[in-house]
Parts: structure tokens; C-alpha cells; sequence
């Protein structure tokens, strides 16, 4: 068998040994390539390659480092001031973390870099008059045209328990800023109707009602009428429940407001009774 002669390329060292230049004889450019490899430039370009690899390494395991923002910036945080009993303040706050939440003695504390309102207790309207930021207001029964407000006014149901749903009846102008505050309190919103007890606080008032009704004929006891209705509609809370919670006398004046229109919210004579022992 004759031998292979191969023709050194630039850079080829050809003084290999014989086996080493019959293996690159299909592969032109390889002696090239391994030239390459084995020289200085092969040299710096594998310790590159080396260092990359040590850097992804590196950011795969302390990737979290990176994505931190600089301690020179401070996480930006809403500020809302807030005007509340204890009880509204405690369930307003419950998972209200992403916000900065300042609690109001009254309407006369100023807050100078608030940038909403929250008004869980009642106040009168003309206090609203020179608030010129975003205002939600605990207003069950009456309504923004009753009360004259402002366009930067809106309606929530403050009814205990309602409060900390995820889901708030809003009633009014929903501006951009509405928005940006109910984002910052992990709130969203459904629009109603600017009428007494906007949805679901009239829906509960008329089932208290109903219950009190029943109660009256003597169809059930309390206590028998809350498991009845836990358990064959799976409410949270049996009428009787529900309204020692959210207040028989908010009840009471919800449906004697709602039945100047409609004689169906009529409170029941034990719910008068009730009210006025």
C-alpha cells in the first residue's frame, strides 16, 4: 500500500507522526482546526469559553441576586388614608400588604402625600367637598346623587364580612386612579348601579327579611332556619347569623328605604320589633 502524502496548511505542524496525518486525511481542514486548538489563540479562546461557562453556572445559582432591584431604590407603595372603626380597620387590613395604609382620627387630619381615600365611616358630605383625590365610601343605603357628591366619589358596601372580599361592588365613576388604588388593595371590582344597597347587600336584606317572616309564622326557630339555609344553599352564614354580624339596624334601614319604591321590602313585624325593644 502506497503512503498518503499530505500537504502541510498554514500552521500544520508537519512533523506529526505518520498515524496522525492518515487520520486527517478525509478532513482537509481539520489539521487546520487542531493546529488551531494546540496553539496560543486555541489556548485563550478555551479559557474564554472556560469563564462563560463558570458565569452561567454562577447566575443559574444566584440568579435571584440579579433580579433584585438596587438598594438605593425603595419599593414603591400607594399611600391611602383611611377613616375607620377598629373593626372595619382590622378587616380592611387583612390582606391589604402591597399598600400603605394611613388610619384618619377624622376628616380634619391631613395627609399630606395620600394619594386616596377611604371612608368607612359615616361622615357628612360636605366634608367630601375639598378632597380632590380618588374617595371610596362606605354607603350602603343612600345614594352619590343623594349625597351630592363629586365625581372623584365612589360607593363600596362596608358591611362587616364585605370588606375583606377579594370582589367589590363599586358604584360611580371608575377613573384611572380608582383603578391604581383597587390595585394596590388586591381588590377587584364589579360596577353597580347607583341605587340603595347596590347587589348583594339588598339580595341579603330581602333573605333576612324573609327569615324574620318566617319566624314570625312559626315555621322554624332561628337556629333551625340558619342550618337549614347553610346547608341547602351553602351561605356562610344563616340569616339570623348574618344579620348579628352585619347589624339588624343596617338591615332595618336598608329595606325601609327600599320599600318607599316597592312595598316587597316591607320589614317583617318581629324585624321592627327588633329594632325597637
Amino acid at each position: 500500500m502506497s503512503a498518503i502524502a499530505i500537504s502541510p496548511e498554514p500552521g500544520f505542524n508537519a512533523t506529526w507522526p505518520d498515524t496522525n496525518k492518515r487520520a486527517c486525511a478525509g478532513f482537509p481542514g481539520l489539521p487546520v482546526l487542531i493546529a488551531w486548538l494546540y496553539g496560543p489563540i486555541g489556548a485563550g479562546a478555551l479559557l474564554v469559553l472556560i469563564i462563560c461557562l463558570l458565569i452561567a453556572v454562577i447566575f443559574t445559582d444566584c440568579k435571584y441576586i440579579f433580579y433584585q432591584p438596587p438598594i438605593f431604590v425603595k419599593n414603591y407603595q400607594m399611600t391611602i388614608a383611611v377613616l375607620a372603626n377598629e373593626e372595619q380597620w382590622n378587616e380592611l387590613t387583612m390582606n391589604a400588604s402591597g399598600v400603605n395604609l394611613v388610619r384618619l382620627a377624622s376628616l380634619q387630619q391631613q395627609v399630606s402625600n395620600a394619594e386616596g381615600y377611604i371612608i368607612l365611616q359615616e361622615v357628612n358630605s360636605q366634608h367630601l367637598e375639598n378632597i380632590r383625590k380618588p374617595v371610596i365610601l362606605n354607603s350602603v343605603v343612600h345614594t352619590l346623587k343623594e349625597l351630592q357628591t363629586g365625581n372623584n366619589v365612589v360607593r363600596i358596601n362596608g358591611w362587616k364580612t364585605f370588606l375583606a372580599r377579594n370582589l367589590w361592588e363599586v358604584s360611580g365613576i371608575i377613573s384611572d386612579e380608582l383603578k391604581q388604588m383597587l390595585a394596590a388593595l388586591n381588590k377587584q371590582y364589579i360596577e353597580a348601579a347607583d341605587e340603595p344597597g347596590l347587589g348583594a347587600a339588598r339580595v341579603i336584606a330581602m333573605i333576612i327579611n324573609e327569615a324574620y317572616f318566617a319566624l314570625g309564622e312559626g315555621v322554624s326557630s332561628k337556629q333551625e332556619i340558619d342550618t337549614a339555609m347553610k346547608l341547602g344553599t351553602n351561605y356562610p352564614f344563616g340569616p339570623f347569623e348574618w344579620a348579628g354580624i352585619i347589624g339588624v339596624k343596617n338591615v332595618y334601614d336598608l329595606l325601609s328605604v327600599l320599600s318607599r319604591q316597592d312595598t316587597r321590602y316591607l320589614p317583617a313585624p318581629l324585624l321592627r320589633k327588633e329594632i325597637f325593644l
